[in-house]
């Protein structure tokens, strides 16, 4: 089990990543938004509202395809024989 452990903190630590390097995207977009003027301007609020929509969209993929596997991993941890949550705490 500590591999699977592991492998969940790994993909913890990309999903973090991403989180920032789409913060860095939607700054880049509010940046382009704060400058713009007259037809650019709108580009740049569909720009935004866009990356936010995909933003959102991949998160909700990406929660929905992990629940099962987190609920399996802690049901692991559960069967252990280490108590209860208390063997998550080494995880």
């Amino acid at each position: 089990m500590p591999s699977a452990c592991k492998m969940m903190t790994d993909h913890h630590e990309m999903m973090k990543q991403e989180a920032v390097e789409g913060r860095a995207r939607l700054d880049e977009r509010l940046a382009e938004l704060d400058e713009a003027t007259g037809e650019v301007r709108f580009a740049a609020q569909n720009a935004v509202g866009r990356e936010l929509a995909l933003q959102q969209t991949a998160s909700q993929m990406h929660m929905a395809q992990m629940q099962p596997r987190m609920m399996q991993h802690m049901a692991e941890h559960m069967k252990s024989g280490k108590g209860t949550m208390g063997s998550m705490a080494s995880c």
